[in-house]
């Protein structure tokens, strides 16, 4: 006789003295189950749960029969998930020197810095190689953002920027987000009008015995490793810069040789007969600049190498025997490598043993081609197309992949 869910409620309350739980249960039934009352099923279900109680108190009231039914749980999913491990761990290395690193899986990075001081990385993995000549990929990047540098190394490395004003701060490349940007003010503890000029990664495990420094006016410094051990993210003097000149690049390695290059011209030295000198000091200089000029590029160069790739910035590529420059004293100008128009210029060299893939990238697209594909030609040569270019675009960077 009720006409609504809250008066029925109050009523059998009322009359039966049942509680809100119980209310509750009687109007979810359905009609049919209401007229049955299904009266057996319930008394059944009730002894049925008497029993289980007073087994589990008996149990909890007893250790030696909680131990059992704790066994009895345990074998039971020992039996159903006691199969062999399945699980291989590969290609793992530690973070760091701390006893209490976690172990991480080896990844290949791309590491770009940007005119925006951002750092973006992705997996190289996933750049696939292509025929030279052709547009290759872009890369996301904000409003007029550019690429200034590329990098490529593992995420097992350490990260070292070095600013305007002779600074180095340093950072570990598996704490960079992949596929993703973080700005160098995130990472390092940047003072006002302090900004980065150069980054170069090096190997946590088994470090170089020094790093080689080049300047944007030719001097190359020789300091050892061990003078730049600090914590990360806070600053150290690397070395003691000119007025307006700026570290180009630092190269952790031994005694190998390097080349340098300005106006179009390459030398090629011995590191070997550098004498190293400390963290703050200035360098001597590595090669002559014309007036006006300044170095455009250096790279390491290996006692196997054989040649040497060069592209300029309107995207001419060449491969030429490296035995063409041969090794040259200190402070002079070295020799020509790529024979170009007034409006062009040789931008980025580096040196091989065997053909690989190589990445080149302009200020906001990326590709990846295979040294076979460039043609050996002479000294005065300027070389073949190495991608399509658009109106005004310009090769920013090479690198081994």
């Amino acid at each position: 006789s009720s006409n609504n869910k809250d008066v029925a409620k109050k009523r059998l309350i009322e009359r039966f003295n049942f509680n809100e739980l119980q209310v509750d249960a009687i109007l979810k039934m359905t009609l049919s189950r209401l007229i049955n009352l299904e009266i057996q099923s319930f008394k059944d279900e009730k002894n049925k749960l008497k029993v289980e109680e007073e087994t589990i108190l008996a149990i909890l009231n007893n250790k030696e029969l909680l131990f059992k039914e704790i066994e009895t749980g345990l074998r039971e999913v020992s039996n159903k998930f006691g199969d062999n491990r399945r699980t291989r761990l590969m290609n793992l290395e530690y973070k760091g020197e701390e006893e209490d690193a976690e172990p991480i899986e080896e990844k290949e990075l791309l590491i770009y810095y940007t005119n925006h001081n951002n750092i973006y990385t992705q997996e190289s993995t996933t750049l696939m190689t292509t025929r030279r000549g052709r547009k290759g990929s872009k890369v996301k990047l904000g409003k007029n953002e550019v690429i200034i540098q590329t990098i490529n190394d593992n995420n097992l490395s350490e990260l070292l920027a070095f600013t305007n004003t002779g600074k180095m701060y340093s950072t570990y490349t598996s704490e960079l987000p992949i596929n993703a940007k973080i700005n160098c003010n995130q990472l390092f503890e940047l003072e006002d009008n302090e900004y980065i000029t150069t980054l170069t990664t090096m190997e946590r495990k088994e470090k170089a015995k020094y790093l080689i420094f080049i300047t944007k006016k030719g001097i190359i410094k020789k300091t050892k490793t061990s003078e730049y051990q600090k914590k990360r993210g806070k600053s150290l003097k690397a070395i003691n810069l000119k007025d307006n000149d700026e570290v180009l690049n630092v190269y952790p390695m031994d005694n190998e040789k390097i080349g340098l290059t300005s106006d179009g011209n390459c030398i090629m030295i011995e590191t070997e007969n550098i004498s190293p000198i400390g963290r703050a000091a200035a360098g001597v200089k590595g090669i002559k600049l014309n007036d006006g000029a300044q170095v455009i590029d250096s790279q390491i160069v290996e006692n196997q190498d054989k040649f040497l790739i060069a592209v300029s910035k309107k995207g001419y590529i060449k491969k030429m025997n490296l035995s063409d420059i041969g090794i040259a004293t200190r402070g002079t100008k070295g020799k020509k490598i790529q024979k170009l128009d007034d409006n062009d210029m040789t931008v980025k060299m580096l040196t091989i043993n065997t053909d690989c893939d190589i990445i080149i990238n302009t200020k906001g697209r990326i590709i990846k081609i295979n040294s076979s594909e460039i043609s050996l030609l002479s000294r005065d040569a300027a070389g073949t197309k190495s991608m399509n270019l658009e109106e005004n675009e310009q090769i920013q960077d090479m690198l081994i992949s």
